[in-house]
C-alpha cells in the first residue's frame, strides 16, 4: 500500500499590512454652565409627568415632599451611548467614530530627526474621534434624572508613516467619562463638569498580498513634534534645591490644571486631605504630565505627589496646599 507524501505548497496571501503604529491619550473637556447648560442638558426624570430641567431643584423638592424618599449619596454618572441616547461599549468597534480628515492623496510630509542623527519623512494625518453621552443622577432609590445625548468631537493630528494606499484604523482601548455637579446654596443649578479620558490605537493600515514569516509586534514609541527647549546655563548643585511645597488657589467648580514642567511627570497621588474639599486625579495637557485639581467645597486641603524627573529619574515628593474658595 503506498503512503501518501506530505503535500507543501507556497502561498501568497492578501492580508493588511501595518506601516505605521502609535498610542496615545486624549483628553476632552465641557462645562455646561447655569441656564444655558440645563437648556442644553434637557434633563428628564423618570417616575413623573413633568420635565424637570433643574435636577438640584428637582432632587431637593422631593426630599422636601415626598415622605420616604432617599436623598443622601446622590450619584452623577456619565454614560457612553449613540445618538439617541442607548448605552454601549465604547470599546466596541465603531462606537466611538473614528475617521481621516486629511485628504489621503494629499498628505503633508513632515521631516523629521532621529537620535542616531538620521532624518526620516513621516506624513501629517489629521484624526476626527466622535461620539455622545448623557449624565445620569440617581439617589439610589430608582429615582432619576437622566440629558438628552450630547455630543462630542475630539481632532489630532498625528506623524505617521503613511504612503499613498493607507488608511487609517483606529482603536478605543479604555475610554472613562466623569461627571461633577455643583448645586447653589439656594438649591439651584450651577454646573455640571464633564471630563473624558480614554486611549487610542493608531495604525496606517494597507491591503498587499505577500509570503511572510510573522511575529508579535508592539508599537512604537510615538515621535514628539514640538518645539525645542530654550537652553538654560547648567545650575551650580545645592545652592536653590527644588521646592517641595506648592500653594495652588482654585474657585469651586473651576477645575484647575497643576505641572511641574515639561521634564517632570506626576507618577503618583499619594493622598488628599481632608476628604470633601478638592478631587485630585492625574491629567496630561499639551505633553506636561500633572494633576486636574477640582475644588468641591471651600476650604483648605492638603495633597502629596510623587514626582519623577524624566532626565535623571530622581523621584521626589512634593506637597499641594490647595486653597478652595
Amino acid at each position: 500500500m503506498n503512503k501518501s507524501s506530505p503535500i507543501s505548497e507556497a502561498l501568497c496571501i492578501r492580508v493588511p499590512k501595518v506601516y505605521d503604529w502609535v498610542t496615545r491619550q486624549v483628553d476632552f473637556s465641557r462645562m455646561y454652565n447655569g441656564t444655558k447648560g440645563l437648556r442644553e442638558l434637557n434633563f428628564k426624570c423618570n417616575g413623573f409627568s413633568e420635565v424637570f430641567t433643574d435636577p438640584c431643584h428637582f432632587f431637593n423638592d422631593i426630599c422636601n415632599d415626598t415622605v420616604g424618599i432617599v436623598c443622601n449619596n446622590l450619584t452623577i454618572d456619565c454614560i457612553i451611548t449613540d445618538s439617541f441616547g442607548n448605552p454601549i461599549n465604547p470599546e466596541e468597534p465603531g462606537a466611538i467614530l473614528c475617521q481621516e480628515l486629511t485628504e489621503p492623496r494629499n498628505r503633508t510630509d513632515i521631516n523629521f530627526e532621529l537620535p542616531n542623527g538620521n532624518t526620516i519623512t513621516l506624513q501629517k494625518v489629521k484624526v476626527l474621534k466622535k461620539g455622545f453621552y448623557v449624565i445620569q443622577i440617581s439617589n439610589g432609590n430608582r429615582v432619576v434624572c437622566i440629558s438628552d445625548p450630547q455630543p462630542f468631537s475630539i481632532t489630532e493630528s498625528f506623524f505617521l508613516c503613511a504612503p499613498q494606499g493607507s488608511k487609517v484604523q483606529c482603536e478605543i482601548t479604555n475610554l472613562q467619562c466623569e461627571a461633577i455637579q455643583c448645586c447653589n446654596s439656594d438649591g439651584s443649578f450651577n454646573q455640571i463638569d464633564v471630563h473624558i479620558s480614554m486611549c487610542q490605537n493608531i495604525q496606517m493600515e494597507a491591503f498587499v498580498k505577500l509570503a511572510i514569516t510573522a511575529d508579535f509586534c508592539q508599537p512604537r514609541q510615538e515621535i514628539p513634534f514640538e518645539c525645542p527647549s530654550p537652553l538654560v546655563p547648567p545650575q551650580c548643585p545645592n545652592i536653590f534645591p527644588i521646592s517641595d511645597v506648592r500653594d495652588i488657589q482654585g474657585k469651586v467648580c473651576k477645575p484647575v490644571f497643576v505641572s511641574f514642567g515639561p521634564n517632570q511627570t506626576v507618577t503618583q497621588i499619594n493622598s488628599v486631605s481632608p476628604t470633601g474639599i478638592a478631587k485630585v486625579t492625574l491629567e496630561t495637557r499639551n505633553r506636561e504630565d500633572g494633576v486636574r485639581v477640582h475644588c468641591k467645597n471651600p476650604g483648605n486641603a492638603t495633597a502629596v505627589l510623587t514626582v519623577r524627573n524624566n532626565q535623571t529619574n530622581q523621584i521626589r515628593n512634593v506637597t499641594l496646599r490647595i486653597i478652595c474658595t
